[in-house]
């Protein structure tokens, strides 16, 4: 199931990243009129009990901002309420050893989802970077900042 997926209360929509088209405009710091503007496209709707995926939107919003959960220290004080997973993974340094993939599905705002988010930071030395986080609140915090 994807993470827009479990925001979206179990509806699959169609992802996109247009929001509208504008005419072009002569006035600086104005944006034109509107010409087109992309309207939510539901696929269908995941055949699961509404209180299990509520369930998983609760865990995913504990990881965010649980007590001792792992992506917590990087999202506190946010005003967008953030819901993620946060993920690692062994993978083979080629030479015996050992590297990681870190990775992070998100969504905001968990009360009323805008925006979804997947981060994938391959073959990283040390799985406690936070690197995953980091590079998810980066990106959570420009959309929210040019909103």
């Amino acid at each position: 199931m994807k993470v827009s997926t479990i925001a979206n209360d179990g509806k699959r929509v169609q992802p996109h990243f247009l929001k509208e088209v504008r005419e072009p405009s002569n006035d600086s710091g104005k944006s034109g009129e509107v010409i087109e503007e992309f309207q939510t496209n539901e696929l269908n709707t995941v055949d699961m009990d509404l209180s299990y995926i509520e369930r998983v939107q609760e865990g995913f919003h504990l990881v965010m901002s649980g007590k001792q959960a792992t992506a917590t220290s990087v999202f506190k004080g946010t005003a967008y309420n953030p819901a993620g997973k946060t993920g690692t993974a062994q993978v083979s340094d080629g030479s015996g050893g050992y590297n990681y993939n870190l990775t992070l599905i998100g969504y905001a705002p968990y009360d009323n989802p805008e925006v979804a988010i997947s981060v994938v930071v391959p073959n990283v030395e040390n799985d406690s970077s936070g690197i995953n986080k980091s590079i998810g609140r980066k990106i959570l915090d420009v959309y929210f900042q040019n909103k």
